[in-house]
């Protein structure tokens, strides 16, 4: 017989999943339909040089440990952040993903048209990886709850939790090494 725990390794709560990705959808839907009246999109449209002076900016020397780096923060304020709020900061974030992604995807299309395919390579490990780890952060509100109801919570770390981190780590090391290298390859 199977051994139970290596099951709840893969057991993410659906309930807790679906929230991120409504709200990652709605930041994205935020991007391309209200912020086309904006002082970006019309910047955008005005001039389509891109200064690579200011690209050159953003661009660190070791460009896979940068964005590994920043996508380690941004999932640690998906899970563990998210879950000491209730959830608030998972839902605050995947919106500021989504609206972030939907920028992305907007300057992509109009400046590089034919390096669209980027941000679509390493998009859905990342999305996924952040959907996992805001399934942390949304577990949260469950213990926000009875804390409000005066049930007794228990905080202590087990094991099977901290292990079930490894599918959403492995993810996001993947979608940053995709992105580095296609960065690099611009």
């Amino acid at each position: 017989m199977p051994d139970n725990n290596f099951y709840m390794l893969f057991q993410f709560k659906i309930k807790y999943i679906v929230p991120a990705a409504v709200f990652w959808l709605a930041g994205l839907l935020f991007a391309f339909l209200l912020l086309k009246g904006f002082a970006l999109t019309s910047t955008l449209h005005t001039n389509k040089k891109i200064s690579l002076q200011v690209v050159s900016i953003f661009h660190p020397r070791n460009v896979f440990l940068f964005i590994l780096l920043n996508n380690c923060l941004v999932a640690l304020l998906l899970s563990v952040a998210g879950f000491f709020t209730g959830g608030l900061l998972t839902i605050i974030f995947n919106i500021w993903n989504g609206i972030f992604f939907g920028l992305l995807l907007q300057v992509t299309m109009y400046y590089m048209p034919q390096k669209l395919w980027t941000p679509l390579l390493y998009g859905p490990f990342e999305m996924l990886a952040f959907f996992l780890f805001s399934a942390f952060g949304f577990e949260g509100t469950a213990y926000i709850k009875n804390i409000f109801l005066n049930i007794p919570v228990s905080l202590s770390i087990n094991m099977l939790n901290i292990k079930r981190l490894w599918l959403p780590a492995v993810l996001l090391c993947t979608a940053a090494v995709i992105e580095a290298l296609t960065i690099k390859y611009l």
